[in-house]
Parts: structure tokens; C-alpha cells; sequence
């Protein structure tokens, strides 16, 4: 969201016409069994993914909300992540579902929060669909199709079809008990609706705190920002 606000701020040809994800799936987790909460990550290291990603927004959080002494350190993807923390090079982790599950059930690591853990998460859409203002032009009628289709998918994946369980976890290639923990434990429908913006006025204050936008849009500049087709 915080790139989208950005190009379109620079004067990049691009439109939001949906949220991605509204909240986020991601969970930190520690080996170290005395980290059990944040608050035993005072003056230990804490991962994110690189400078400006939603990870690094999401520690963001967790310090300024819980008034942390940890120290956010940059560690690449899930898997690099994963293998830092199994050789003591930083504290405590980030993963995405199903990454790091397996070692969960495993005993390996446990987890320590969950990126719905700080409020301010909880209430910001981190991750927009984006497409170019020619295209929203010229492709009108297949942009909103797109959309539609996208509805229609996150509701058959939320339904009560015995079929929605074994296609997701078909998808991630992992056992049907594992994706059903995957969907149901971090991925309410509601971090996935994609009709709705939320936390705009905190995610510009982000935005213009780590100089991703000089100031803050104005409510024109957002109206012609997020241009959501609607539901039909």
C-alpha cells in the first residue's frame, strides 16, 4: 500500500482497484524458549523481510505499541529467516503460513505474536491490487470481471464446500489438517476482503514517516487513487 501511495504520489499511472490483505497472516516465532510474548524480545533481535515491506511495518508496530527495546533486524525471506534463527543469528523470526508450520508442529520453534497482534495492523490494509490507469480505460469491462472472479473465489474458499479444504491444500502442497489450520487460524476472510481500504490516515502518517510521500494525499488525490469497481 505504502508503494502504491508512493508511484502514484511521483506521478506513476496507477489506480488501487482492491485490498489484498487487511491485516496480515504473518507470525514471529523464537526457538529460544524463554521468548514466549513480545515482551521478552526487550533488547533481542527481531526479523523482518527488508527495509520498507510490510514486515518491517508490522515491527514497527509491535515496538512503538508495546514499547520495545528489541532491535528489528533485516532477514530476507521466510526460508533465510527460518535458518538465521536456527543458527542464533537473530532472536526471534518472521514467517508467512504455511511456511514454518511444519516446524511448529515439530516443537522447533514456537510462536511468539502474530502480525494481528499490534492494533494498528489489525486495522491497515498493507497490501492493494493495483492496475495502470490506461488499462482501467481501455480494459474496463475485463478489470471488473477480474474482480468479480476474485469475489467469487474467496467465497467458494470460505464456504462450507467439503471441496474448498482439499483444493487449498492441493495448492500449497500441504496435508488437508494443516491447511485447514493455515485458512481458518491466520487467514480470516476479512483479512482478504477486497472491498474495503482500511487505515488510510495511519498508513499515510507510515508513509510519510519513512519518506515514502512528502505529505499526506489529499482526499482527491485518494479518491482518484482507489478506484474499487464495485460489487455486482
Amino acid at each position: 500500500t505504502l508503494g502504491a501511495m508512493a508511484a502514484y504520489a511521483k506521478g506513476a499511472p496507477v489506480r488501487i482497484v482492491g485490498a489484498q490483505a487487511t491485516g496480515a497472516a504473518d507470525y514471529w516465532y523464537a526457538k529460544n524458549p524463554a521468548i514466549k510474548t513480545l515482551k521478552d524480545t526487550n533488547d533481542k533481535t527481531i526479523a523482518f523481510s527488508t527495509n520498507g515491506s510490510s514486515t518491517q511495518s508490522i515491527v514497527r508496530a509491535f515496538v512503538d505499541e508495546y514499547k520495545l527495546t528489541a532491535k528489528p533486524q533485516a532477514t530476507g525471506n521466510p526460508s533465510a529467516t527460518l535458518t538465521a534463527v536456527m543458527t542464533d543469528q537473530v532472536d526471534v523470526g518472521w514467517a508467512s503460513p504455511p511456511f514454518g508450520l511444519k516446524e511448529l508442529e515439530e516443537n522447533k520453534i514456537h510462536i511468539v505474536a502474530k502480525a494481528t497482534d499490534a492494533a494498528l495492523v489489525r486495522g491497515q490494509t498493507i497490501r492493494v491490487i493495483v492496475a495502470n490507469t490506461d488499462s482501467l480505460k481501455t480494459k474496463k469491462v475485463a478489470i471488473e470481471r477480474f474482480m468479480a472472479a476474485y469475489r467469487e473465489a474467496i467465497d467458494y474458499m470460505y464456504s462450507s464446500n467439503p471441496q474448498v479444504i482439499k483444493d487449498y491444500a492441493e495448492f500449497v502442497r500441504v496435508g488437508e489438517p494443516l491447511a485447514k489450520r493455515v485458512r481458518d487460524e491466520f487467514f480470516p476472510k476479512s483479512l482478504i476482503d477486497p472491498d474495503k481500504i482500511s487505515g488510510v490516515d495511519s498508513l499515510m502518517a507510515e508513509a510519510v514517516n519513512l519518506k515514502f510521500i512528502p505529505a499526506p494525499l489529499s482526499k482527491e488525490q485518494l479518491a482518484d487513487l482507489i478506484q474499487i469497481p464495485p460489487r455486482k
